[in-house]
């Protein structure tokens, strides 16, 4: 068992999601700036290094002048991949490693 706690792994998804809903698809540098950082820190966790890279890539397109409106289905659907994708899938792995590890969180919010 490991003495690692993901708690904190959780809360950042948790800042990260609510960062996405109370946003828009427009340029917001001290949102993307601070998505940014935490999925970066995501990015540490064993198995969630891709999903948190995407998530850095797909919320500076989000959160640009331009860019999310040259998106393939619209804002719309990046922001669904962002929050229901991204953010759930590293949720799901985060919590299946906390439940693998004995954590005792257990994705709790």
């Amino acid at each position: 068992m490991n003495d690692r706690s993901y708690a904190s792994e959780l809360v950042a998804l948790d800042e990260i999601e609510s960062l996405i809903t109370s946003g828009g698809p427009y340029a917001d540098p001290p949102r993307l700036a601070r998505i940014r950082f935490l999925a970066a820190k995501l990015a540490i966790v064993p198995g969630c290094n891709l999903m948190a890279n995407r998530l850095g890539s797909c919320a500076a397109e989000y959160f640009s002048a331009r860019r999310h409106r040259a998106h393939a289905n619209g804002p719309d659907a990046l922001v669904h991949e962002l929050r229901y994708s991204l953010v759930g899938g590293l949720r799901r792995a985060i919590t299946s490693l906390a439940r693998a590890d004995g954590d005792g969180s257990h994705g709790q919010r």
